[in-house]
């Protein structure tokens, strides 16, 4: 009869000890995908906020020399969405997308001003010329930062995952 009995506690603490084995591979297995689950959703999410970035930026570009109808909506529209959307950026591109809305402000201003003081250079005046490679140096650095963003956010998961 004690046989029995010692056999019984065995067989039982043989079951806890198994159940809480699984229950721990178990958690820690499910914490695992848990981080790659929320890893993935950031990735996804910043993917997305580069991409539209990168998109406020083209328009920027492409209504620089437009009337300003059209300035003001691509000011306006770069505006909101810095506003809405500048925590998922990189401090270093929050920056330029600040300062690419300020020059963009700055440069149709400058270039009617020369425009008034001449009547006949405007946009093709020296100084204003100067200011658009300005321009187009930031367009091209926030394009290579969010590349360069990507990249590193892609290489950061597959160091995370092995």
């Amino acid at each position: 009869m004690s046989d029995n009995i010692i056999t019984g506690f065995f067989t039982i603490g043989g079951i806890f000890i198994g159940s809480l084995l699984t229950w721990l591979i178990n958690y820690f297995k499910d914490k695992r995908d848990r981080k790659d689950r929320y890893f993935f959703a950031l990735l996804d999410k910043r993917f997305d906020i580069y991409q539209q970035a990168y998109l406020h930026v083209e328009y920027l570009k492409y209504a620089l020399h437009k009337d300003q109808k059209i300035r003001l909506d691509a000011v306006k529209k770069m505006k909101i969405w810095h506003d809405n959307y500048n925590l998922y950026l990189e401090p270093k591109l929050r920056k330029d997308c600040k300062q690419i809305i300020y020059k963009f402000n700055i440069y149709p201003t400058l270039a009617q001003k020369y425009k008034d003081l001449e009547e006949t250079k405007g946009w093709d005046h020296e100084d204003t010329q100067k200011e658009f490679e300005k321009f187009e140096a930031a367009f091209l650095e926030i394009s290579e930062g969010l590349q360069s963003k990507i990249m590193d956010e892609i290489d950061i998961y597959f160091k995370f995952i092995n």
